[in-house]
């Protein structure tokens, strides 16, 4: 970004797209902390097992809701 001068412009969205952001962040934010919760609350073990199966569950949702097509990378 620094070599193709486009941190200006960066800002200058984010200025303007603040509401998206902070709401993100906010999300961001809460994920983390329940994710903390759920490692203290559950072994390690099973916390980790079902947030990685978001990944596929993600991709699947989006195969059979929006009729998108993965790529092999």
């Amino acid at each position: 970004m620094i070599i193709r001068k486009e941190i200006r412009s960066s800002f200058l969205h984010a200025k303007k797209h603040w509401r998206p952001i902070v709401i993100q962040s906010i999300f961001d934010n809460l994920t983390w902390v329940a994710y903390a919760a759920a490692v203290l609350a559950i072994p390690i073990s099973i916390t980790i097992t079902i947030s990685e199966s978001y990944i596929a569950l993600a991709a699947l949702l989006g195969i059979i809701i929006n009729k998108a097509r993965l790529q092999r990378h």
